[in-house]
């Protein structure tokens, strides 16, 4: 008789720490089955190169679309088709613009004490 009631206490024990560790996990909300989120209406979508005005802010959609312009590169593209370039002179450019980049890195590098081989 003695063994049984110590059975049922421990079985007890067991269901008790189980409810108690239910009721944790409902409260802490990282345990639980992720949910999907609210779709909240912002309007119309801005894909690709079209962009809305919204609530009459005609300032943030151009300040918008410009941005768009330039990370998509169109303008830069525009200016390096509006003339013909042969292969040579985008060679001959390109290096124009390496030494020129280079050279600016030397004059910034001047005064740390950098040379042409290295460091001092």
């Amino acid at each position: 008789m003695n063994d049984t009631i110590i059975y049922t206490s421990l079985t007890l024990d067991i269901f008790c720490l189980y409810l108690y560790n239910t009721h944790n996990m409902r409260k802490n909300k990282f345990n639980r089955r992720p949910q999907r989120q609210k779709k909240r209406d912002f309007g119309p979508k801005d894909t690709g190169l079209t962009v809305y005005v919204r609530e009459g802010n005609v300032d943030g959609a151009l300040k918008k679309f410009k941005r768009k312009v330039k990370n998509a590169g169109i303008m830069e593209d525009l200016k390096k088709r509006e003339f013909f370039q042969t292969r040579r002179e985008g060679r001959r450019l390109s290096l124009q613009k390496t030494i020129r980049r280079q050279k600016r890195i030397n004059e910034s590098l001047k005064g740390l004490g950098f040379t042409k081989r290295g460091r001092i």
